[in-house]
């Protein structure tokens, strides 16, 4: 809806704000995203049966503790986190896996919501659903707690395709460098990125600057000022002054100044 009316109010918080919504690009997404749900309804009614095998209490009536789930979520993150990275960057290095699969993800330049789920069915399979449910399946958690991980993952994927950064949300910057760019951060904490460095032109942009969690409205002005290589006072971490900021923007290339 935001994409299609365009409300002036929220375009500053756009993160690619020349992009325009095509209807017949949205309905093509809305038809795979379909598809690639009902994919998962199926692969997930086999694997109900199965499951009970793996793990007997896992639709036990007595419900997980509190420490539990926490635990368990805690747990999931990281092994969620590996098989991702690894996933992804193999769809990104193997040209005919990027040539016949992953490049059709990467037909949305700038994402969009529904986007999170325009993805062919061979990486719905290999990569997505088992991204989603390796952690849970491995340490044969109750059904409740596959739940709440997977609604919010869901909610994270579907965040980090919205193409909008708005106040106290997790920076959807991050994955939408990756669509526009087509290459650098791959994961999805950056963990991986970090330490591979799979992420370089990334932090040599200046829209890493304002890849942060803002909890008031000043985003819209910090794209404005980062862009044009100018200082600006990072409320968010006290101790990051200007001179930091403009260390880091003189650093840039004029390639990347034009990747917007």
């Amino acid at each position: 809806y935001i994409d299609f009316m365009r409300p002036a109010l929220l375009i500053p918080f756009k993160i690619q704000e020349d992009f325009v919504l095509d209807k017949q690009w949205w309905l093509k997404a809305a038809r795979v995203s379909i598809q690639n749900q009902l994919i998962a309804f199926v692969l997930l009614f086999f694997l109900w049966d199965i499951y009970p095998f793996i793990s007997p209490d896992a639709f036990d009536t007595k419900l997980p503790t509190l420490g539990d789930t926490v635990v368990s979520l805690v747990i999931f993150v990281p092994m969620s986190e590996i098989y991702f990275y690894f996933g992804h960057i193999a769809f990104h290095k193997s040209q005919w896996l990027y040539d016949n699969v992953h490049f059709f993800h990467h037909e949305w330049k700038a994402p969009i919501g529904i986007s999170a789920l325009y993805v062919k069915p061979l990486e719905h399979i290999l990569i997505n659903l088992p991204s989603l449910i390796i952690g849970p399946f491995v340490m044969g958690s109750h059904i409740t707690i596959w739940y709440v991980w997977i609604v919010g993952s869901i909610m994270k994927r579907v965040l980090a395709h919205s193409g909008y950064h708005f106040p106290f949300f997790f920076p959807a910057d991050i994955h939408d460098y990756h669509h526009s760019s087509g290459w650098d951060n791959f994961g999805v904490m950056g963990v991986f990125d970090d330490f591979f460095g799979t992420n370089i032109n990334w932090l040599n942009s200046w829209k890493h600057l304002i890849a942060k969690r803002y909890s008031n409205q000043d985003y819209p002005i910090d794209k404005i000022l980062a862009k044009n290589g100018q200082p600006f006072v990072d409320k968010m971490d006290t101790s990051t002054s200007t001179d930091t900021i403009n260390g880091e923007n003189q650093s840039q290339s004029g390639d990347d100044m034009d990747l917007e």
